[in-house]
């Protein structure tokens, strides 16, 4: 009786581990079956994203705009320049005259964050000495130092330009005064309206194209702006002004013209 109550627990044993085996394994199944249906379902998906996209109708258009401006602010150079014997008394001399200018400036009100230096320069001249017809190894010495001071001017108020011109040429000082050129100083409000412009005009082209085409806009889906385009500063003369004494006066007109602001830009849209 006793060997029978054994053998019948060994079998509720084997039978136990045999109804486990079979549950986990159908677990197993099950998770591989939802798994696969699962990467199933995520690949059609992917590949239906896909292929709409590959499938996406789109049209481009450009568009430019055009905008004509007055400069607003002018720039120049002015050089002082001033030879001594003496290194000292030369810059002294240039000082002097460069403080004349800069006070000239002020007092027509030019600001002084709009004068600025952007040269000083001393260079010592030399001349031969104990030379002859044929000098291959002559000797050389200092007989002067030459001293040149440059700045740069922006008058914002280009009423008062011919003026100030003529007030730096006549004030005994040998000024030079560089290339003068006219720019805008503030575009940004000009590169806006030249984009807006260019921005309707693609508007305008891409309705056309739809209505020939037979298709409807549906959103704007890139938009990319060329950059605005400005020609070079206008430059009222391209030689140098050089006074080199009051009897030299004159008084200088210059033209400030205009100034062509271009804006490009590409629009693309996607139809049906």
């Amino acid at each position: 009786m006793e060997e029978n109550n054994i053998k019948n627990c060994e079998v509720k044993k084997y039978f136990g581990y045999y109804t486990n085996f079979l549950f986990v394994g159908n677990v197993l199944v099950i998770f591989s079956l939802f798994s696969y249906l699962f990467i199933l379902s995520w690949h059609e998906f992917y590949k239906k994203e896909s292929n709409e996209k590959l499938l996406t109708r789109e049209i481009s258009v450009t568009g430019e705009g055009k905008i004509f401006a007055r400069p607003d602010v002018a720039t120049f150079s002015v050089s002082i320049i001033t030879d001594n014997k003496k290194i000292k008394e030369a810059q002294t001399e240039n000082s002097k005259k460069s403080e004349d200018i800069i006070n000239y400036l002020k007092k027509v009100e030019v600001k002084e964050k709009d004068i600025k230096t952007i040269q000083y320069n001393v260079t010592p001249q030399y001349e031969k000495i104990n030379q002859g017809s044929y000098c291959w190894d002559c000797k050389r010495e200092i007989s002067s130092y030459k001293i040149s001071h440059v700045f740069t001017i922006k008058v914002r108020n280009l009423e008062k330009i011919d003026e100030i011109l003529d007030g730096i040429v006549n004030n005994n000082t040998k000024a030079i005064i560089g290339n003068i050129n006219f720019e805008i100083d503030n575009k940004e409000n000009f590169e806006n309206q030249a984009r807006g412009k260019a921005i309707e005009k693609a508007k305008e082209k891409s309705e056309i194209l739809a209505k020939n085409l037979g298709v409807k806009l549906k959103r704007i889906t890139s938009f990319n702006e060329g950059g605005s385009q400005y020609p070079g500063p206008i430059y009222a003369r391209s030689a140098e002004i050089m006074v080199t004494s009051v009897s030299d006066s004159f008084t200088p007109s210059v033209q400030s013209g205009e100034q062509e602001i271009i804006s490009n830009v590409t629009i693309t849209y996607e139809f049906e």
